[in-house]
């Protein structure tokens, strides 16, 4: 009781539950006669993971406890949306020296204005996780520390009808990404990102599209590099149960300094096919990230996922996502297959019983490993 008190009490998560509380006050006073809805959800979970950290030789088993009470707010009077949510991942574990302890928030805030013919939104947000995870998947780095990665991000979005048939998009994303920890071989950086679109109504089931970006890529004490790309495609709406799309085209990374520059083709194509009672994705993709090592990376994709429903109470699923993500001076592979069981038990109670397997191919070597998680999810889904 006195660690949680403490929790509560630290700076950080004492400003989250005050900003917390202003939105709750703050909204409905905004407009008397607008819809407020509010969500809540606490999932508790036990994984048992055979290699957490991914050591190619002593490999050390650990269980990892973690909740995530997660809340959020929104306000809609017709014409504005105001929305707001945050979770506070709260992790510990088995064994601290390969899992430290964790509690990590996230916050996401923002409105969405109704315009003729179209909308505009603009979202900010604050996020910390762990570094080790994602820059794990990410870069391929098996960090010897779990140190925390925090990320800081503002967008606006605009969408207006032109015509009958043509509509456009426009965004604007800034996002600065740092590290804290000691000195872990990832850098911070910011990335400002624009992108321009346009798709037109060919006929009820072809929807041709094409879409501009520019970003540049500001890694701490190290080169810039800017990021041009272009692609066209088409979205197919072949049936009610099934729809796909592509993309194709080219970008140019322009390095400074000794930041490396290159060029190649990009692209996406996926599908989806529902029907009663499944559900599945295919998506392959070709695209540039940018990366904690200071540099843009290729990364070509593959993700499925498949979703049937056993009774209306309870549903199973398979996930598979392979990646191989290409930088300068090395390129390694991340593969990642997990089946899960999903049944609602009780009212506001939900069950999952995951299974997954991942691996890391890096410079000849093949890192595996294995996990066994059990979740139980309590929601109010509105209120």
């Amino acid at each position: 009781m006195y660690k949680s008190h403490q929790l509560l009490k630290s700076g950080k998560f004492g400003a989250a539950l005050k900003i917390a509380a202003a939105i709750g006050v703050l909204f409905p006073s905004m407009h008397a006669n607008a819809v407020v809805e509010q969500a809540f959800s606490l999932p508790m979970t036990v994984e048992y993971d055979t290699n957490p950290v991914f050591l190619s030789n002593d490999k050390e088993s650990a269980w990892r406890y973690l909740i995530v009470p997660t809340y959020g707010i929104k306000l809609d009077d017709g014409l504005n949306t105001w929305f707001a949510d945050g979770s506070l991942a709260v992790e510990r574990s088995s064994n601290t020296d390969l899992i430290v302890k964790r509690e990590d928030p996230t916050v996401n805030f923002g409105w969405i204005r109704q315009i003729a013919g179209g909308k505009v939104r603009v979202r900010g947000g604050y996020e910390e996780n762990s570094a080790r995870i994602v820059e794990l998947q990410r870069a391929g780095l098996i960090l010897g520390t779990d140190q925390k990665r925090r990320t800081r991000m503002f967008e606006v979005n605009f969408e207006k009808l032109l015509t009958e048939k043509l509509t456009a998009f426009s965004d604007f994303t800034y996002e600065k990404t740092t590290f804290s920890g000691g000195d872990i071989g990832v850098v911070g950086y910011y990335i400002p990102t624009l992108r321009v679109a346009a798709e037109y109504q060919l006929t009820e089931r072809t929807i041709p599209l094409v879409e501009f970006q520019v970003s540049e890529l500001n890694p701490e004490s190290s080169p810039e590099s800017r990021f041009t790309g272009a692609m066209a495609g088409s979205k197919f709406l072949i049936s009610p149960a099934f729809e796909w799309n592509f993309r194709a085209g080219w970008y140019d990374v322009n390095g400074s300094g000794n930041a490396e520059s290159f060029n190649d083709w990009q692209g996406v194509v996926a599908a989806i096919y529902r029907t009663n009672k499944t559900s599945t994705k295919l998506e392959a993709s070709r695209l540039v990230e940018p990366s904690g090592i200071g540099e843009y990376y290729k990364v070509d994709r593959f993700q499925g996922q498949l979703n049937y429903e056993l009774t209306s109470l309870s549903d199973v699923g398979a996930n598979v996502d392979i990646t191989k993500n290409e930088f300068r001076d090395f390129d390694f592979k991340f593969r990642q297959a997990s089946v899960f069981y999903r049944r609602t038990v009780a009212q506001n109670w939900d069950a999952l019983f995951n299974v997954a397997h991942r691996q890391l191919l890096i410079e000849g070597d093949r890192i595996y490993s294995n996990t066994v998680g059990f979740t139980v999810t309590y929601k109010i889904p509105t209120f």
